[in-house]
């Protein structure tokens, strides 16, 4: 039974509080009252889960409020996960120096509850602890910005609850098959990865919906396709100068389903996104500094719902046929001065093209 689980998770949780260790640990990062009435409110729902066994199993108000308690648990778990965060910082500090050493100890897997770790943005970091793949609940890993990491911890398949990872690394080949092994994950950013040219021709990530690349200097290609992404949705392209997207295979079965595609300093377009005309519906131009023309194929996205062009002040246009786009419902463009001048609303010369939209923002 339901109550007979949460029970077991209260008892745990009940004993995990009352350990001198934890007691100490409270003491100095300072939740020593906050954790005592906690231990006290279990203690208490313990006592009314026993008496909830008699009820009828069926009982509605009964499986709301089992609902609600399920909820102060995980509360309950969140804060004992802070305090095992702060009581491990403080004990890397006193051991091996100041926060600014930036140092990831083996002992980071006894955090069996952490659900989020970031180290954004740490340029000290060279290698993380095999430990980390221990941690099983975790769901969301940020590595983006640790421009020193030499390698991604090997048995990454291991997190197994993952939804989310941002990566960068000077290795020249991505874990592959771990990533692919990884059946919740959703979002992958790949961040800074210089030494990285390819990456993703033979394996599939059958759960991944929303896929970044940026500022991958050398990145020319990916296999952007279904047998590759089945689920993919968004796709977003920033500052990779050498990058090409392709319209994928000829075979229209196996082109994505494109929902969102963002071009972020984006050098070369492709000449055809045909295959995409019937499920893209939010494209966004931004920081294309020698973008001069909007391509062709904008024409052919019939399902396009939100267009956004920022920050390309070399455009002198939009196409003319835009009013064929008869799906477009939002337009937005900010800080490119020739479109401004142009299609500013009821004086631009070419207002009469854009006018039919529903909602339109043009900003200097």
């Amino acid at each position: 039974m339901a109550e007979s689980f949460i029970f077991s998770i209260a008892e745990s949780l009940t004993t995990k509080i009352a350990s001198r260790a934890y007691e100490e640990a409270s003491q100095v990062v300072g939740v020593y009252d906050v954790l005592q009435d906690l231990k006290s409110s279990l203690s208490y729902v313990k006592a009314v889960l026993l008496d909830a066994e008699q009820k009828q199993e069926q009982n509605h108000e009964l499986r709301e409020w089992l609902k609600q308690i399920k909820l102060i648990f995980y509360d309950a778990e969140n804060l004992l996960d802070q305090v095992d965060c702060e009581t491990l910082r403080k004990r890397v500090v006193r051991d091996y120096g100041t926060p600014k050493d930036k140092i990831l100890p083996r002992s980071i897997s006894k955090l069996k509850h952490l659900r989020y770790l970031s180290l954004r943005d740490n340029g000290r970091v060279k290698k993380l602890p095999a430990s980390i793949c221990n941690l099983q609940n975790l769901e969301e890993l940020n590595l983006s910005g640790c421009v020193e990491l030499q390698t991604l911890p090997e048995k990454l398949r291991n997190l197994i609850n993952l939804r989310r990872i941002s990566i960068t690394t000077k290795q020249f080949v991505l874990p592959e098959d771990d990533l692919a092994n990884l059946c919740l994950l959703e979002h992958l950013h790949i961040y800074e990865c210089d030494n990285l040219e390819s990456t993703f021709v033979g394996v599939k990530l059958p759960t991944l919906r929303f896929l970044w690349i940026m500022r991958c200097k050398n990145l020319k290609s990916l296999p952007l396709d279904k047998h590759h992404f089945p689920q993919l949705e968004q796709f977003v392209v920033d500052e990779c100068v050498k990058f090409e997207l392709s319209d994928g295979h000829e075979d229209m079965n196996s082109v994505l389903r494109l929902k969102t595609l963002f071009f972020c300093m984006m050098v070369n377009f492709p000449p055809s996104l045909h295959g995409y005309a019937n499920t893209l519906q939010t494209l966004v131009f931004l920081r294309c500094y020698e973008l001069e023309a909007l391509p062709e194929w904008l024409l052919n996205m019939t399902s396009l719902k939100f267009l956004h062009i920022w920050s390309c002040p070399r455009l002198l246009s939009l196409p003319s046929g835009i009013h064929c786009l008869k799906a477009l419902e939002v337009l937005r463009i900010e800080r490119c001065p020739r479109l401004y001048r142009k299609y500013q609303p009821h004086v631009g010369e070419y207002w009469h093209q854009i006018s039919h939209i529903k909602h339109i923002q043009i900003l200097q």
